[in-house]
């Protein structure tokens, strides 16, 4: 196998002892972690056979009938009315008895018996969002954490989703800061009677003290920090409580749960809105608190480990590849974008990407969607506008608007001024802003019988750049940051 190429599950021999597959489902540490299933539950499979199958993933209720006598295999996890056995008994492990006891198979699929809603309940995790749908929480309006497109595409969906009735959840870090909620001065009662609302409500905080300070949203020098700690929190916590159905991941900072997922039989959309990846071993998750024992195997490493320990150290797993490999399903921005990925038009993106991207195409699992305009920016009612306008009316108020535009930013006001506009997140890594400031100003001088203007709205690492050249210049009446 070629130097980067992915190993994949099916290249082990689940059937041999020596195999790493093999192992997956045995009694280890962190099954201390897993839900176990309570009495109750356990008396529920003897009572209801034929109804909780019903729950089950169609490959499962064929092979469950063809082996046949399922309450009989159920017996060899325990008995009705009888103490539940001392080993740890989870949900994952009874599946995996029914099916070995049967046929001597292992690792099976995760059975949740949760699965059988009357709405699918949909877990979105996200490191941002712009806002919460209205009518979610009361406080959920306070959850505001904006870095760049990715936020604005999440709310809407998000809000979509909710109005269409599904069961949304959404898992975030707590930036404690960003969201002006400071609950270390709430009493223990209030403070858990608002984590308990907002879990209630579907939304659902991550917490660590890597998030509850920090300004802004991304920094590059512990974005790594961030993404580990959210993963850990979400993995951990966030899905045993949530039980979702499916779950919608978000660029290189969710990479590692759809692997995470796959192993509890958990279906993952992982959606590209950036080519930006990270890499770290094994050991180093381990260091973070995320136990990768159970779904090593699912992730994209740069060689192919032969065993976990090859994978531990020195053997880096590539976080954006991870995701895009072990998802069921992965999503980009445009039709076209999805296809300049598989046919290679873009130097900047990595190989890895690239097969991982055109495997997910060619097994018709890869899907270009075109982010829509949030209804509520339609200029006929958008609230923002100093004068809204349609067809009819758009010359004549667009002008107004503009001015009101330039006085607001501190431009020189002109309706024949020429007004370039800068939307996206100051990331030279990933934005190409930096190609900007270098022809800055021979651009503004170029153009300025024409009294051209640049409006760059947006924040990142590269802002104070911008900055510079605007007061070293005396750029002020001609370019807003």
């Amino acid at each position: 196998m070629k130097q980067g190429q992915i190993h994949r599950p099916e290249s082990f021999n689940s059937r041999d002892a020596d195999s790493p597959v093999a192992n997956f489902g045995k009694p280890h540490a962190s099954d201390n972690e897993l839900s176990s299933v309570s009495q109750e539950e356990l008396n529920l499979l003897f009572r209801n056979v034929n109804q909780l199958t019903s729950a089950w993933t169609p490959e499962i209720q064929q092979f469950l009938q063809a082996v046949g006598n399922l309450p009989e295999i159920l017996k060899s996890v325990g008995s009705p009315n009888e103490p539940v056995n001392q080993t740890r008994l989870d949900r994952r492990s009874i599946g995996q008895t029914v099916c070995s006891k049967a046929r001597g198979v292992e690792d099976v699929p995760f059975i949740r018996a949760s699965s059988r809603r009357s709405r699918p309940r949909i877990l979105v995790v996200t490191p941002e969002i712009t806002r919460l749908p209205q009518g979610m929480s009361d406080l959920g309006e306070q959850i505001h954490a904006k870095a760049g497109g990715l936020a604005d595409m999440l709310a809407s969906l998000v809000s979509e989703l909710y109005k269409r009735g599904a069961d949304i959840h959404v898992a975030l870090p707590n930036y404690r800061r960003l969201f002006k909620v400071n609950v270390t001065c709430l009493g223990a009662a209030k403070r858990r009677r608002y984590q308990s609302e907002l879990a209630n409500a579907g939304i659902h905080l991550a917490e660590d003290r890597v998030f509850h300070h920090r300004n802004k949203v991304y920094d590059s020098d512990d974005n790594i920090d961030i993404s580990l700690a959210f993963q850990r929190e979400v993995i951990n916590n966030i899905i045993p409580r949530v039980q979702p159905d499916i779950i919608h991941c978000n660029d290189w900072m969710t990479g590692l749960i759809p692997a995470a997922a796959n192993k509890l039989g958990i279906p993952t959309l992982f959606t590209i809105h950036n080519i930006h990846t990270r890499k770290i071993t094994l050991g180093d998750l381990e260091m973070r608190g995320i136990d990768p024992v159970e779904f090593w195997d699912r992730l994209y490493y740069e060689h192919r480990p032969s065993d976990y320990w090859q994978a531990f150290e020195g053997n880096c797993l590539d976080m954006l590849t991870s995701g895009i490999f072990a998802a069921d399903a992965i999503s980009v921005v445009s039709p076209s974008f999805l296809n300049e990925i598989v046919e290679g038009v873009h130097d900047v993106i990595p190989h890895s990407v690239q097969s991982e991207v055109a495997a997910k195409k060619h097994s018709g699992h890869a899907f270009g969607v075109i982010n829509a305009p949030d209804p509520s920016f339609d200029p006929l009612i958008d609230q923002s506008l100093v004068m809204n306008y349609g067809p009819t009316t758009a010359l004549k108020k667009k002008a107004t608007n503009k001015l009101a535009f330039q006085n607001r930013l501190g431009l020189e006001c002109g309706p024949d001024f020429p007004v370039c506009f800068w939307p996206s997140r100051l990331d030279p890594r990933q934005k190409g802003c930096h190609l900007l400031t270098d022809i800055l100003c021979d651009v503004v001088s170029a153009y300025g019988n024409e009294g051209l203007q640049i409006a760059v709205i947006a924040d990142g690492p590269f802002q104070k750049h911008f900055h510079a050249i605007v007061d070293h210049h005396d750029l002020g009446r001609r370019v807003a940051v």
